[in-house]
Order: structure tokens, then C-alpha cells, then sequence
């Protein structure tokens, strides 16, 4: 699996280890984009109530409008919180700012 922006019918954003098969897609460690104020995003778990097996749930691939790639930043930041914990280096001569 691999860590993608999920863009599900009902307008939410998710971001998680993402997986299909036999029109079952999978979210694994999901989290929630949330807005966050100065153009910044916030990660929140998603379905943090619900006991997941696995810490993933599955539903019908019908229910996804689009799977996407994140940036690098973004998908560090979630490995770093949520996810598996790698990180890739950013590219030589990009600066990034805290």
C-alpha cells in the first residue's frame, strides 16, 4: 500500500495507505485534511472511535471519486504522525521552511 489523497463522494479528503482489489478499497491508518487557518493543513485521524481492525477500514470503490499522489512534505508529515514513520529527503537545493 501506499500513501494517497482519497477524494471520497461525500466531499472528505483522506489520506492513508490505499489499496483496491476486487472493487474493495482499503484505507489503512486514515487521516483527515483538515484546513488549518494561513494556508496550512491539519491531520487528524479519521474513524478514530471506531475499533479498526488493523487500523483499517474497507468499503466499496464505487464510494471514491479520485485517488491521488501527496506531495513529499505532506507525505512525510503523515508518515511521521500516522503513518510508517520514513521520510524521503527533500531534493538538493529545494530549502524548506518550518
Amino acid at each position: 500500500m501506499t500513501a494517497k489523497i482519497v477524494r471520497l463522494k461525500t466531499g472528505e479528503e483522506i489520506l492513508a495507505e490505499y489499496s483496491v482489489q476486487d472493487g474493495i478499497c482499503s484505507l489503512k491508518n486514515p487521516a483527515v485534511l483538515l484546513p488549518a487557518g494561513n494556508g496550512s493543513l491539519a491531520l487528524m485521524p479519521w474513524m478514530m472511535y471506531a475499533d479498526l481492525e488493523n487500523n483499517t477500514i474497507s468499503f466499496s470503490e464505487e464510494y471514491v471519486m479520485f485517488a491521488v499522489s501527496p506531495q513529499t512534505e505532506l507525505a512525510n508529515e503523515y508518515n511521521k504522525s500516522i503513518g510508517t514513520g520514513l521520510v524521503v529527503p527533500p531534493k538538493s537545493g529545494l530549502k524548506l521552511t518550518p
